[in-house]
């Protein structure tokens, strides 16, 4: 009987096409970000949804040009910045949102990865085996996708801010299994800088060694939440109506306190002041 199970579980499988993937759990010790559940239009414009998302900073500088960088820069002034938040649909799709801070972008580079660029380097069932190369997506501020060709982004765009620009994509995660589940994930920036065709820096997230890009090992991890966002706003309207200012009572007035009389009378006994007269 057992046999006959398997083989018609087999036979499904075969029929869906899906490939089979065990539960990602969590791995101790690493960078973890958690996608709440909402649905998100990617076209570079940052929905209200991304408000309720948890902040990333992806400032790390794990790669640089020596003869650019000194320990004295600041991210934000004389490097890039990177902010990064994560979404999903509950389903299968995954969304990231990457909020970058750098006046100077140069797309001149026939190398993407030496052009201004967002990186996500993915390993769905969350490895921690230092032998498993992730897979690589970039995103560059022109909007040009490269990377891993056999798994490009499901949908991406870019777009200019006053200092900077915009990174929005998704991709495929309906491998991983469902809410609850890990898959790991790093991000990165290449920060061309000086417009030379290099780059300057490279800012990363969980991935304090520049390796992530070839050892899953090195990746931070993200978790596939079951929170959704449409209750985060229901409750925060909630709270908002709860907290509506009401009409002020008004207060009641002083009581007299005759422990200060008292305190006063003393002192005036002692000076031979006068406070009560008694009527003859």
């Amino acid at each position: 009987m057992k046999r006959i199970v398997t083989a018609i579980l087999a036979g499904l499988l075969a029929v869906s096409g899906t490939a089979a993937v065990s539960a990602a759990a969590k791995v101790d010790g690493r960078a973890t970000c958690e996608a709440y559940i909402a649905d998100v239009t990617v076209d570079g414009k940052i929905d209200d949804v991304w408000k309720y998302a948890p902040n990333y900073d992806a400032n790390f500088v794990k790669a640089f040009e020596a003869s650019y960088y000194k320990d004295t820069m600041k991210a934000g002034v004389d490097y890039a910045d990177m902010d990064v938040k994560v979404l999903w649909n509950g389903k299968n799709t995954l969304y990231v949102l990457a909020v970058v801070k750098d006046p100077k972008i140069h797309n001149n580079s026939t190398s993407q990865w030496l052009n201004d660029s967002v990186e996500m380097f993915l390993e769905l069932n969350n490895a921690n085996d230092s032998s498993k190369k992730p897979t690589q997506h970039r995103l560059g501020a022109d909007g040009k996708q490269s990377g891993s060709t056999k798994s490009p982004f499901l949908s991406s765009a870019a777009a200019k801010t006053a200092d900077g620009w915009i990174g929005e994509f998704a991709y495929d995660v309906s491998a991983v299994g469902g809410a609850g589940q890990y898959l790991g994930i790093e991000f990165q920036y290449n920060d061309a800088i000086l417009g030379d065709k290099k780059r300057q820096v490279c800012l990363g997230w969980g991935d304090k060694e520049n390796k992530a890009f070839s050892d899953a090992s090195k990746m931070g991890q993200c978790l596939l939440s079951s929170t959704k966002v449409a209750d985060l706003k229901a409750a925060e309207t909630t709270k908002a109506a709860e907290t509506v200012k009401k009409p002020e009572t008004p207060a009641s007035p002083a009581t007299f306190d005759a422990s200060v009389l008292l305190a006063v009378a003393a002192a005036a006994a002692g000076t031979g002041t006068v406070i009560f007269r008694k009527k003859k």
